[in-house]
C-alpha cells in the first residue's frame, strides 16, 4: 500500500490517482538505464524580427469592416464614458418600464425620427453589475470557504448573467433610440 502525498489516504500500489482527492500519485521509479542517452544538439537562437511598421488596430479594423455593411466609411469611435454616463443617475420606475414597451404604434417611430446618438444603457449596466457582484460573492464562497453549496448558484448566475443582461440591453437600446 502507498499513501497520497496530498491528503494521506491509502491507495493501491498500482493506482495512478488518489480515490479520495483525485491527485496523481507518485509511481515506482524504474531502474536507470546503464547506457548513456545521446544529448540533443542545442537549438540555435531564433533571429529577432524587426517591426515592419504600425499595424492597424484590431478594433478599428473590425469596426471599419462592420461599418461598410451600414453604408458608412471608416472605423467607429465609441466613447465609453459617454456611453455609460446615465448609469449613476437616478431614474424613475416609469423610465424603466418605458424601456420594455416595444412593437406598438406609440413605440415604433418613423425612420427620420430615430436618433443617431448612442444609447446610454443604464438599466443594463446595473443588472450586469448585480450579476457580476453575485458571481464574485458566490466564487469567494466556493473557492475561499470551500462551500460546495455555492456551486449551483455560481453556475446559475454565470449562465444567466450575459443572456439576461443582453436582452435588457437590446430592449433598452431600442427604447433609447427614439
Amino acid at each position: 500500500m502507498k499513501y497520497c502525498p496530498n491528503c494521506g489516504a491509502e491507495a493501491a500500489d498500482d493506482a495512478q490517482f488518489c480515490r479520495n482527492c483525485g491527485q496523481p500519485l507518485p509511481q515506482a521509479t524504474e531502474t536507470p538505464n546503464p547506457q548513456p542517452q545521446p544529448q540533443a544538439a542545442p537549438k540555435p537562437p531564433r533571429p529577432k524580427l524587426k517591426p515592419v511598421g504600425k499595424r492597424p488596430d484590431l478594433y478599428d479594423s473590425a469596426t471599419a469592416a462592420l461599418n461598410k455593411y451600414t453604408g458608412e466609411e471608416g472605423a467607429v469611435k465609441v466613447n465609453l464614458i459617454d456611453l455609460f454616463s446615465e448609469v449613476p443617475k437616478h431614474h424613475t420606475k416609469d423610465e424603466a418600464e418605458a424601456i420594455f414597451i416595444s412593437g406598438t404604434k406609440t413605440t415604433t417611430p418613423e425612420l427620420s425620427d430615430i436618433s443617431d446618438d448612442w444609447a446610454k444603457p443604464w438599466l443594463f449596466s446595473r443588472i450586469l453589475l448585480g450579476f457580476l457582484l453575485a458571481f464574485a460573492a458566490l466564487w469567494v464562497m466556493a473557492a475561499e470557504f470551500q462551500n460546495a453549496n455555492a456551486i449551483p448558484g455560481l453556475i446559475l448566475v454565470g449562465a444567466f448573467a450575459v443572456p439576461f443582461s443582453g436582452l435588457v440591453f437590446f430592449f433598452e437600446a431600442d427604447a433609447c433610440l427614439m
